[in-house]
């Protein structure tokens, strides 16, 4: 497994694993949401390049908050 930044991974394969999990497209939502100025992104992706998980970060004035934290595995080996 391979933990890096969003913007190393193609940003459809990101829009369409969120899809498998949420459902619907949040293409637009995504967009702004894990390439905001005050975010940090990751996505986890395993030997076949494929995204298995994804996190994003943000600081705000008082903390940072984890959100949108998406996986599909239950364990990371």
């Amino acid at each position: 497994m391979k933990i890096q930044p969003v913007c190393q991974v193609e940003f459809q394969d990101l829009v369409d694993y969120d899809t498998s999990i949420h459902v619907f497209p949040r293409q637009s939502f995504l967009e702004k949401w894990v390439f905001a100025p005050n975010c940090r992104a990751y996505a986890a992706t395993n030997d076949n390049g494929e995204i298995v998980g994804y996190v994003v970060v943000r600081t705000t004035l008082k903390q940072e908050e984890v959100g949108e934290l998406v996986q599909s595995l239950l364990t990371i080996p």
